[in-house]
């Protein structure tokens, strides 16, 4: 046992101080409740002591030698703002030896920016970069080569997606110099088809190619190799080989075939709904690769139908629902006290779907729901939100968290309604995403919470400026 500490916690929320020599590990908290709350939870935890991060970015990852090695190394704290301290700098070759040491070096403005040019000589192989500032170490390897870079470059150019129902699959392998002009040659061709379990060669040939060539597939091949083919993927691999010189350079793509030229999606906020509350439902239409379905004049059906504890059928909702060029079509249907399931179906031209969601789990069917109601939110900004409850709301307590620290808590008064607005003044610590967690204890002992997040934008006190190497 590390703590154990007995203490009151006022409105539920208490805190604790950890032993500085706390080693990094995996914890359990156990809290266990008396006296007008008698509880016992727990909860597994990760401990992490590292007081801020370092970060290593090269130029490029392979050199030559005789190239100069730039690097940058940035030290940032878990809100961001630039580490100060000092950070002693190392560079050691592929044999272990240090090559270079720049001790305690003092970032300017956040950075250190340093380079190494190699000897034409160098000792091949991974080299690394270690830097050490106070506890924390960190390394970054890169690679020091004779090598020569492609004379020309090679593009497997495939269609978005493959039918079933198509008559064949045509691609374009193009290769090009640097400089733009074609490259003469050959190019061998290999198309495979991956399945659940192994991949099956489909075709094999080699063509001539003068900067591109295309090169067409019969979709009855491939079918002669597998019966099913929805959502299985073609790879195709194309080697081009120059007829001057004899060098080979190699590319591949990959390509899905699908069974149907649409498919639905259904994107809840909440994988199990509250029963005599809103459940809002999204219902994404979209072609195969998910790319959105353009602007139509068609409209999609749904129908929710509810299932009751005497597997009684409700019907909750049935709705004819114009499709936006997005394809996302927004349901937030009031769902029933007394429903246990719902069955969600949608219709779309010849395309199908469906959806099962259950309720979530209250002893006493009290439930509580959260909604945010502003938007574009900056530090300092009054976030509006609304509370709604299936029995008169008592004083609820709230929690705002964000990376991973309680930032805000209070109360609020939910004046016996089952419906309330209430407001809270937004902070940089919540920047830039923060959950807020709202619920109250019922005289059961039974707490109804509910939780959502929000964004914080333009939060942040220090300034940042990009630059490249």
């Amino acid at each position: 046992m590390i703590i154990e500490e007995e203490k009151d916690v006022g409105q539920g929320v208490g805190s604790f101080e950890l032993p500085s020599d706390l080693p990094n590990s995996g914890y359990t908290l156990k809290v266990v409740g008396s006296g007008g709350l008698v509880f016992d939870k727990s909860k597994s935890l990760s401990y992490n002591s590292k007081e801020a991060s370092l970060f290593i970015q090269l130029n490029k990852d392979i050199f030559k030698p005789s190239d100069t090695v730039k690097f940058r190394v940035i030290g940032v704290y878990s809100d961001l703002q630039s580490y100060k301290g000092t950070m002693d700098i190392s560079i050691y070759d592929a044999k272990e030896i240090k090559i270079k040491q720049w001790v305690k070096v003092s970032p300017e403005k956040g950075v250190i920016a340093q380079e190494l040019t190699l000897s034409s000589q160098p000792v091949l192989g991974v080299w690394k970069i270690s830097v050490e500032a106070g506890k924390m170490k960190e390394e970054k390897s890169f690679t020091v080569a004779q090598y020569v870079l492609p004379k020309f470059k090679v593009e497997v150019i495939m269609p978005p997606y493959v039918f079933t129902w198509d008559s064949d699959i045509t691609f374009t392998v193009k290769a090009k110099y640097a400089y733009g002009k074609p490259v003469k040659g050959s190019a061998n061709v290999q198309v495979n088809l991956h399945d659940y379990w192994e991949t099956k060669p489909v075709y094999t040939a080699t063509v001539p190619i003068d900067g591109e060539t295309r090169v067409m597939v019969p979709v009855s091949k491939v079918k002669e190799i597998q019966g099913r083919l929805n959502k299985l993927t073609l790879t195709t691999v194309a080697n081009v080989t120059e007829s001057l010189t004899g060098i080979k350079v190699s590319s591949s793509e990959t390509v899905t075939i699908y069974d149907s030229s649409l498919k639905f999606k259904f994107q809840v906020e909440n994988a199990n709904f509250k029963p005599g509350l809103l459940y809002p439902i999204d219902i994404k239409i979209s072609q195969p690769d998910g790319r959105p379905i353009g602007f139509t004049n068609e409209n999609v059906k749904v129908k929710i139908i509810g299932i009751d504890s005497l597997s009684s059928y409700i019907d909750i909702l049935e709705q004819t629902l114009s499709v936006p060029s997005n394809g996302l079509v927004t349901l937030r249907p009031q769902i029933p006290s007394n429903v246990e399931f719902i069955h969600i179906k949608a219709y779309f031209r010849d395309l199908y779907g469906t959806g099962c969601v259950a309720m979530s789990h209250s002893p006493s069917s009290s439930y509580l729901q959260i909604h945010e109601h502003s938007t574009s939110i900056k530090a300092g900004d009054t976030v509006l939100f609304s509370a709604e409850g299936t029995e008169a709301l008592p004083t609820l307590t709230y929690q705002i968290l964000s990376r991973g620290n309680i930032v805000k808590s209070g109360t609020i008064n939910g004046n016996n309604q089952k419906s309330i607005n209430f407001s809270i003044v937004s902070v940089p610590s919540m920047a830039p995403s923060a959950i807020i967690v709202v619920y109250y204890v019922r005289p059961d002992g039974e707490v109804v919470p509910d939780s959502i997040s929000f964004d914080i934008s333009g939060a942040f006190n220090n300034k940042v400026q990009t630059y490249s190497l």
